[in-house]
């Protein structure tokens, strides 16, 4: 496995075990995502996993792409 694989992996473990802050917004996105929420979200809006993982801790700000891929997924 390379290293990039075990940051990735390190990153995602991290949401999980809630070491780092995670912002409302960050909240959201782990209950509705089912296993790694920053690739999901990623693939939901059509961004990098690095600014996936920023929008989920709460260092950037949401942009309205990411409210629009969530609130469809809330109410399913």
């Amino acid at each position: 496995m390379g290293q990039a694989s075990l940051r990735r992996r390190r990153a995602s473990t991290a949401i999980k075990d809630q070491s780092v802050p995670i912002s409302k917004f960050g909240k959201c996105v782990i209950v509705l995502a089912n296993g790694k929420p920053a690739v999901w979200l990623s693939q939901k809006i059509g961004c990098t996993p690095r600014h996936a993982n920023r929008l989920i801790a709460g260092s950037r700000k949401v942009n309205a792409r990411a409210l629009g891929a969530i609130i469809p997924e809330m109410l399913n």
